[in-house]
C-alpha cells in the first residue's frame, strides 16, 4: 500500500496513508498544487471524486459544464405530436422514451411540461389524454 504514497491523481499528490480504523474507508494525507493539505478519503481520490483541495472547484465545474453543454446542444427536440405519440399512445415510459431518443430522463420530463402533455396514472387513462390524442390526430 506504501506504493501509492507519492503518486499524482489530478491536482494531489498523496502524502501520508492513515492507518484504517474498523468500518471506516481508508483515508490519505494529500498535497495539492496549490501547496495546501488535506485529509481526504482515498477511494475518492483515485475515482477523481476528489480532484483539489477545493482551490480548483470553480474550474473543474466549468470544465463539466462545457462538456455537458457540448454533449447535447446538438439534440433534437421532438415536436409535442410525436412526443405525445410516445407517451400516450404508444404507451412508452418516460426511461423507454429517454432512452430511445437518447436524451436524459429530466430533460424529456421537462419537455412533456412545456408541451403539458399530461402524466398518465398508474393503469388508468386520463380523460386529457383522450381529448389530446383526438386533437393531435386532426
Amino acid at each position: 500500500m506504501d506504493s501509492i504514497v507519492g503518486k499524482r491523481f489530478n491536482y494531489l499528490t498523496i502524502e501520508l496513508i492513515y492507518k484504517k480504523k474498523e468500518n471506516y474507508n481508508l483515508m490519505v494525507r494529500c498535497r495539492c498544487d496549490c501547496g495546501n493539505k488535506k485529509k481526504m478519503r482515498l477511494d475518492n481520490v483515485k475515482r477523481g471524486k476528489s480532484k483539489s483541495c477545493g482551490c480548483q472547484e470553480g474550474n473543474i465545474n466549468s470544465e463539466q459544464q462545457k462538456q455537458y453543454k457540448q454533449k447535447w446542444v446538438n439534440q433534437k427536440k421532438p415536436s409535442k405530436k410525436n412526443l405525445a405519440k410516445l407517451y400516450l399512445n404508444d404507451k412508452m415510459s418516460l426511461r423507454d422514451i429517454s432512452a430511445e431518443l437518447n436524451i436524459p430522463n429530466p430533460t424529456i420530463w421537462r419537455w412533456m411540461q412545456e408541451y403539458e402533455i399530461p402524466s398518465r396514472k398508474p393503469g388508468k387513462p386520463l380523460s386529457k389524454e383522450t381529448k389530446i390524442l383526438k386533437s393531435i390526430r386532426t
